[in-house]
Parts: structure tokens; sequence; C-alpha cells
């Protein structure tokens, strides 16, 4: 019989396999602010140049949104597998100090994060099912009278 398993289990199952698909996810990230347009566009639009301008920063605001929604999701699957429910904090905290006014002055602090939910998922600390042990009663001695 061959067993079903599901290609979330495959992926969020392995060390590896949750390191490479945490990376392919971040490292759009990183990208995206070098990409988008940013405070001088608003400019030119405003005196007319640059029409969509702004429609474009949403298009890649709700992009880097999507990316950090799925690592939040792949942090929190392999945190299931690996009896670390903390992991998708580490990649919700980096996409608030990415994507939160002020906090994307304070620099570093998404690196940090994504290095701390890669390096505490690589790990494999399986769920332990706590078996509980049925003690024996002390047998009764049947006194003959």
């Amino acid at each position: 019989m061959s067993q079903n398993i599901s290609f979330k289990d495959k992926i969020f199952s392995n060390p590896a396999g949750y390191s490479i698909f945490y990376v392919c996810l971040a490292v759009p990230t990183y990208i995206i602010p070098w990409i988008k347009p940013g405070p001088l566009s608003k400019a030119a639009e405003a005196s007319g140049y640059g029409k969509g301008a702004s429609s474009a920063s949403t298009v890649y605001t709700i992009i880097q949104i999507a990316l950090f929604a799925g690592l939040v999701y792949g942090a929190h699957v392999r945190g299931q597998k690996t009896n670390k429910p903390y992991l998708k904090y580490f990649a919700l905290a980096a996409g608030a100090f990415d994507l939160l006014p002020y906090l994307t002055y304070i620099p570093f602090v998404p690196s940090v994060m994504h290095a701390l939910g890669i390096g505490m998922g690589l790990t494999d600390q399986p769920k332990v099912v706590e078996q509980h042990k049925v003690e024996s009663q002390p047998e009764t001695q049947n006194k003959a009278a």
C-alpha cells in the first residue's frame, strides 16, 4: 500500500525543505524595497509626471505582504511539526519591522528574525505524545478462612 503524503508534509517535515521554502520567500522581501517606487515617485506624480506610481507601490506592498503571510504560514506548519509553536513569531516580527512605518528605520532586525526563524526551524524536535502508564493495582490476596 502506498502512503499518500501531502506536499505540505514533504516540505515541512524535512529541515532542508523548510529552509529552502523560507529562503525562497524571504529573498524577494529584500529585493522588492529596491524596486518599489519611493517618495520621489510620489513627488513626481504630484507634479504630473509618473502617473500610476502609487498603484505600482500598492502592488509591490501587496506582494510583500503575501510573501510574509507565506513565511508565517510555513513557520507555523514547521512549528507544529517540530513542537516549536513560536517559530511563526519570528516571521511575523520580520514582517512587522519590514512593513510598518518607523520600524523600517531600525536596521538588521528583519535579517536577525529571518535567521532565527530558519535556525530554530532546522532542528528537529518531533512532538512527543505522552503515554500514560497504567499502573497495575496490587492484587488482593485471597485469604483462606
